[in-house]
């Protein structure tokens, strides 16, 4: 086995700056009122019905049913005894903030552990707001500490194999699949990277891939379940394509969320000025180790090029889950920045490192506050609403601010609606068969969903019949009158909070364990054709 070097001793600042790097930057997920994520609302929903499962208004078991012990399950684990003790919506922050701050913590924890300056940990620390965050991937967020953390152990079982190493990493390998089903694809990497640099035969590289069985028998079951079970209408969701020129021309995108594009390169300029002072600025050490293979050596940079590949060649959907090549691409820059400086290395421009590693905390807080902003009075305005909402109704939200599928703030509204006074809306995550709370066979509102993706689409008349509250969002307050016009025939407006009005339907609703119903063919004018947009 090659010794691991021992670096020259870190700095007071090298130790405490990811700590405290990290302590800010998930300091405004705890202020606001709910954060800008996407999804978020979706999670909170998740927690929210398992947390009152069988309560005959909020959750009733004729209308849910559990589905435990999946992967991508972890973080509801983790969130509902905390759920119990504060709320669902706290609970999902309290988690959240202690992934961001535990992200480059891990990071730095494996620079450690590979005898390299902590200083490349704080380099990729933005990327915990990033576009994970923006769109709401809080699974991929705690995903990505747990496989910081799993990483040591695989690289140790591959350079000395033992049953006790090859135990803690097929552990922490199970704790990640846990959480997120990348698992076996990105510790796979590593895993990968680590054996064919112990140069071992063809048994022993086997050997050394045999903790990823377990997680990868966890996955490939979930997957198969998933595909089998997920609903057409999640599945036209995410009938994109994106080609290469896309992903490297999204590269800003994919890393930093929809921030300003200036704020967005200036962070990535700091990201590689600092990635290459540590790789070209430095000095050997006495603490290096001259008779490492190269390829031992750059094993992980090796790991970083398998991540990126996948970066390349993964699509952009499968089966109704999105985006999925953007999941390793944090992964395979975090490998760069912590393994790109040579082991035991002095830092000749430590300075530059330094302002590169601090400056890109506050530049990034900078680029979301407007977004932390919007979200915190967006979500304070609607609970204000929430008191108004019969408990366990049906709800269908009506975004009129932003764009359907997009990194939207309050696309998903309507589960933290639900997530406070049940019932049921038309777009939840428990159609979803993944998910730890599922919609019982025939509950489900497949086809209404599918239709009402847009809010323009809506049929008032039929729609009115279907949820008792219509929950709306709107550019201005000038639209409110145009849009009460539309729906007069079917819906009441009940009040308005900020850019919410709620309404009330004025038809005899369906009860929310009522079957899925398509739009019959003859039916009046969608609210979109009232309103005159498309």
């Amino acid at each position: 086995m090659t010794p691991v070097n021992d670096p020259p001793a870190p700095t007071t600042g090298e130790r405490l700056a990811p700590w405290l790097v990290g302590l800010v930057l998930a300091a405004p997920v705890l202020w606001v009122a709910s954060p800008p994520m996407c999804d978020f609302p979706q999670y909170e929903l998740m927690v929210a019905l398992l947390q009152r499962y069988g309560d005959p208004v909020y959750a009733p078991r004729e209308l849910y049913a559990l589905s435990l012990a999946n992967s991508n399950q972890g973080f509801f684990a983790l969130a509902l005894p905390l759920a119990f003790l504060t709320s669902a919506r706290t609970a999902c922050k309290l988690i959240i903030a202690l992934s961001i701050a535990g992200f480059p913590v891990a990071a730095a924890r494996l620079a450690a552990h590979l005898g390299r300056t902590r200083w490349g940990a704080l380099l990729v620390a933005p990327f915990a707001l990033g576009l994970m965050f923006r769109w709401g991937l809080i699974a991929n967020l705690l995903g990505l500490v747990l496989f910081l953390l799993a990483v040591p152990s695989f690289d140790r079982f591959a350079a000395a194999p033992s049953r006790r190493e090859g135990l803690r990493a097929a552990l922490w390998a199970l704790a990640f699949a846990a959480v997120h089903n990348s698992a076996p694809f990105v510790l796979g990497c590593v895993a990968l990277a680590a054996a064919i640099a112990a140069r071992p035969s063809p048994r022993g590289m086997l050997v050394r891939l045999l903790p990823l069985v377990p997680a990868t028998a966890l996955v490939g079951a979930q997957f198969l379940l998933y595909r089998t079970h997920v609903t057409s209408a999640f599945r036209s969701i995410t009938a994109l394509h994106h080609g290469w020129r896309e992903k490297v021309l999204y590269l800003p995108l994919n890393l930093y969320g929809p921030i300003d594009p200036s704020l967005a390169l200036t962070l990535l300029g700091l990201f590689a000025l600092g990635v290459a002072t540590l790789t070209w600025g430095v000095a050997p050490s006495a603490s290096a180790d001259p008779s490492e293979t190269p390829l031992r050596r750059h094993r992980f940079l090796l790991a970083a090029a398998l991540l990126a590949l996948q970066y390349a060649v993964w699509p952009y959907g499968i089966a109704g889950t999105g985006w999925l090549y953007v999941r390793f691409l944090v992964p395979a820059l975090t490998l760069v920045a912590i393994a790109a400086p040579p082991a035991g290395a002095l830092v000749r421009a430590r300075l530059v490192v330094v302002l590169a590693a601090l400056a890109g905390a506050p530049l990034m807080l900078l680029a979301v506050a407007p977004a932390f902003e919007s979200a915190h009075q967006g979500y304070t305005s609607l609970d204000r609403l929430l008191p108004l909402v019969a408990p366990g109704s049906t709800l269908v939200g009506l975004n009129f601010t932003e764009p359907p599928g997009s990194l939207a703030i309050f696309n998903h509204a309507h589960a933290h609606a639900v997530a406070t006074r049940g019932g049921r809306s038309h777009d939840q995550f428990s159609e979803m068969p993944h998910m730890p709370v599922r919609f019982r066979e025939g509950r489900s509102w497949e086809t209404t969903l599918g239709r009402v993706f847009r809010p323009t689409d809506l049929v008032p008349e039929v729609d009115a019949r279907r949820f008792r509250y219509l929950l709306a969002r709107v550019p201005s307050p000038d639209m409110v009158p145009a849009l009460t016009a539309a729906l007069s025939s079917a819906a009441r407006p009940v009040a308005t909070s900020g850019g919410w009005t709620l309404y009330e339907s004025r038809l005899p609703a369906a009860s929310p364990m009522a079957p899925d119903a398509p739009l019959p063919r003859a039916h009046p004018p969608t609210l979109g054709r009232r309103l005159m947009v498309r």
